[in-house]
């Protein structure tokens, strides 16, 4: 296969609402990844691989309507409901209520909505698109909710994995930045270390990676190399420093009022998840588990 850098912005390729803010729902404007080429963003399912001469089969996942109580989270109800289409539009997103905003609650609800429609929108004649959303308690105060896309694509014989994420706060309503919850230069300086000891003894201790088929990507894809491939795109960190730049992508994760975003932070199972895009020939993009968030404190 002749080798490809894909453009994965990871949060679902919407131009009108993408980004979203953490000081009020009149703020929320567009905040993407750098593109590179024109891509339909999208992401996982378990056990599809990237195809190289034909377009595999996928199996849509079933929706409910009927609303769950998150387990962390008292007071905050998730449904799902879905948007009517063919059996090439399998679309779900999320209904929130119970948050401690009521015009955020209404700006999410809104928001979510919104990004099913455009991702149907974007759709490409004889393309299928598979649309899933995923709800986690981060802490007593933290949703994590994250959407995944796949679409597949005959014409370009391909499957195209897609992935956003938003951190709610259930007092306020309001997006929550990895920078807020964590100390960013621990962590940092944890993932650039690991690789260091791992070139020595083989052993990774800081974390493991994933492509979005669950291929286990630890040790093939460096911190180095994650960092480089990023730079090519972005306003590139001006240290050399693998420990400098990876502290300034992890300050730009998640949404700030519009700003460029480098990735995407969410939380499963009390654990920091990191998702950048990378090479599509590799992966659309990585999903680094870290196994020391540094949170503070408060957000416990």
């Amino acid at each position: 296969m002749k080798k490809q850098i894909l453009t994965v912005s990871l949060c679902l390729g919407l131009a009108a609402m993408a980004g979203c803010s953490c000081s009020s729902p009149a703020d929320a404007t567009t905040a993407s990844f750098p593109e590179t080429s024109p891509a339909v963003t999208e992401t996982p399912a378990a056990t599809t691989a990237l195809p190289t001469e034909s377009v595999p089969e996928t199996t849509l996942p079933e929706t409910t309507s009927s609303p769950e109580t998150t387990a962390a989270l008292k007071n905050v109800t998730v449904s799902t409901a879905a948007l009517p289409g063919d059996s090439a539009k399998h679309v779900a997103y999320p209904v929130l209520s119970g948050l401690g905003d009521s015009s955020q609650e209404t700006f999410w609800n809104d928001l979510f909505q919104k990004e099913a429609q455009a991702a149907v929108d974007a759709l490409t004649e004889g393309s299928t698109l598979i649309m899933t959303w995923q709800t986690s308690p981060g802490s007593a105060h933290l949703l994590s909710l994250v959407g995944r896309t796949q679409v597949t694509s005959p014409e370009m014989e391909a499957v195209t994995y897609g992935l956003t994420a938003y951190n709610i706060d259930s007092d306020t309503g309001k997006a929550v930045r990895l920078s807020q919850l964590c100390d960013t230069s621990a962590i940092a300086a944890d993932l650039a270390a690991d690789d260091e000891g791992a070139a020595q003894t083989g052993k990774n201790n800081a974390y493991t990676m994933e492509a979005p088929d669950g291929t286990n990507l630890t040790g093939q894809v460096t911190m180095l190399e994650l960092v480089e491939h990023l730079s090519q795109f972005s306003q590139a960190p001006g240290s050399k420093e693998v420990k400098t730049r990876l502290a300034r992508l992890l300050d730009r994760m998640d949404y700030d009022n519009g700003k460029e975003v480098s990735g995407y932070s969410y939380w499963e199972d009390n654990l920091l998840h990191l998702v950048f895009p990378y090479d599509k020939e590799v992966a659309d993009y990585v999903d680094i588990t870290v196994k020391d968030a540094h949170r503070s404190k408060s957000t416990k």
